[in-house]
């Protein structure tokens, strides 16, 4: 066995001066150990990027539950700003509509700043932060 070793190093690993491990099946093994220590990283690091991404979401179902005011009346409340329209108007305007709204005063006067928050996975997400923009620039704009 060794002079088969011996053999093979003097024939392929001359050229490059290497010599071979005492025992190729000990590197072998290493290097598994080494590749399924990886994927154990790996895997931990998924799993608990989706811990996060689940906790997340729930903590977001969580506040649109506790909000009173729909996407709708979010969007109805940016619009009226941006037209000049005083936050008591807004919110009676609201009342008159639906009367069934859970909205209140100091949701109306908090939204119309707009500090209020529409999350991704909701309807009409991407039209709330178009004007959630304009509604901060209108604020920064009329403040100075």
């Amino acid at each position: 066995m060794s002079s088969q070793l011996e053999l093979f190093e003097s024939c392929f690993c001359e050229k490059e001066n290497q010599s071979l491990p005492e025992s190729s099946s000990t590197i072998s093994s290493s290097t598994l150990n080494l590749h399924v220590e990886e994927e154990r990283k790996k895997s931990t690091r998924n799993h608990y990027l989706q811990q996060l991404e689940t906790k997340k979401r729930l903590k977001a179902i969580k506040n649109i539950k506790l909000r009173r005011a729909t996407v709708d009346e979010i969007i109805y409340i940016f619009e009226k700003v941006l037209e000049g329209w005083k936050n008591i108007k807004i919110y009676n305007l609201i009342l008159q509509k639906n009367p069934q709204s859970k909205i209140i005063k100091e949701d109306v006067d908090h939204i119309a700043t707009g500090n209020c928050k529409v999350y991704e996975f909701e309807n009409k997400f991407e039209i709330y932060q178009d004007l959630r923009k304009k509604v901060y620039d209108y604020r920064r704009i009329s403040s100075s």
